[in-house]
């Protein structure tokens, strides 16, 4: 299935033994600084190069940037040709809880071993910051089934005890790879935490200690502020089915139409799944048949968030959508459009007749995955 939130964040590879002789790099803050992030909930920052830039829409805790604007972003894959991303985060963060570096990569690694990545190399450097960063755990990726396939440079390790990961991601036929892991090498070699130890995510909390969102967190839009005065009573009309998405699912939005509107009076919100915990949707109005896309081309919530309104998918009746049949409003949860960690956000919208404007949006943050 597509787990678009965490692909990059819980990047699996497969296991590979150490080489016997460990290759010897030292890190240097050298080069031209484009910036600084800092992470307020997780206890760190980090400069990044010149060229390079942050990713608006990342998760707070998570240290994301690329070297291409956004709008060039390819749906589905993200990367433009020639495009990079460095991520950078702590221990708390990770899939599945490790409680340390060694057990950080071999989860990595079996989950990887699963999903029939190819390891390049695995190999043990020296950082040049010891004994504050005494060495670092190199992992070379390649995966996909044709060309060009992607790639990825993951580096584990520890500053003052507290575990981290940076993962340099890239697509196999870029002109510049050297340059690319010299930009990673200098986000590391800035690297600081006031948080040494790993000890970061605290009982019941998110991760890193940042607080569970609740509803007084700002004042969130209400159904009632956007209400409609009249309901549709009459027959549904035949959708149009005008757009190649609208025929794609012809089926799906005639049966949502026959049910009479759901939505704004007189409209009918139509959804499907698109794998598991995946979701795309359309609008009927059902006084005239016209169909409209959704916000979004598809929106998945299989990750461990939690959101502004005191919601989290890891609640038994967590429910992506909200909306009503007396209301504009429209309530998405979840991650959209993109198998990156990217537009994971509680996300408002009103509707305006014939598409959806966005009037309040607040990222989503990690939370704890529940025990089963």
């Amino acid at each position: 299935m597509w787990r678009w939130l965490y692909r990059w964040l819980y990047r699996p590879l497969p296991v590979l033994l150490l080489c016997a002789s460990s290759v010897h790099s030292t890190l240097a803050a050298g080069g031209n600084t484009g910036g600084t992030l800092k992470s307020e909930a997780c206890g760190y920052a980090a400069e990044y190069p010149a060229g390079w830039r942050p990713d608006p829409t990342r998760l707070d805790g998570i240290f994301d940037i690329i070297n291409f604007p956004l709008r060039k972003a390819v749906h589905a894959v993200f990367l433009p040709p020639n495009g990079a991303e460095i991520t950078v985060f702590p221990i708390e963060v990770a899939q599945g809880h490790p409680k340390t570096l060694a057990e950080w990569i071999e989860t990595d690694a079996a989950r990887g071993a699963e999903l029939g990545r190819r390891v390049l190399a695995r190999r043990v450097l020296e950082s040049g910051k010891a004994p504050s960063m005494p060495y670092i755990t190199e992992l070379v990726v390649r995966s996909g089934s044709a060309p060009p396939d992607d790639e990825s440079v993951s580096w584990y390790f520890e500053i003052n005890g507290r575990p981290f990961l940076a993962l340099l991601s890239y697509w196999q036929d870029n002109p510049r790879p050297a340059a690319l892991i010299g930009a990673m090498r200098q986000v590391v070699a800035t690297l600081k935490t006031d948080r040494p130890g790993g000890g970061g995510r605290t009982e019941g909390g998110t991760a890193c200690g940042a607080p569970l969102p609740t509803k007084a967190v700002g004042v969130l839009p209400k159904f009632s502020q956007h209400k409609v005065l009249t309901v549709f009573h009459g027959r549904p009309a035949e959708p149009r089915l005008d757009t190649e998405f609208a025929r794609s699912y012809r089926t799906r939005i005639r049966a949502a139409a026959k049910k009479g509107p759901n939505f704004a009076g007189s409209y009918t919100i139509a959804n499907w799944g698109c794998g598991t915990s995946c979701l795309q949707m359309a609008v009927i109005d059902e006084r005239t048949g016209a169909v409209f896309n959704g916000p979004f081309l598809g929106l998945d919530y299989d990750s461990s968030l939690g959101y502004a309104d005191g919601s989290s998918t890891e609640d038994d009746k967590f429910d992506p959508l909200s909306y009503r049949l007396n209301s504009r409003l429209l309530v998405v949860r979840g991650c959209q459009d993109n198998i990156q960690a990217r537009n994971c956000a509680l996300s408002y919208y009103e509707w305006a007749g014939n598409k959806f404007r966005l009037i309040d949006r607040r990222l989503a943050v990690v939370v704890p995955q529940r025990e089963h």
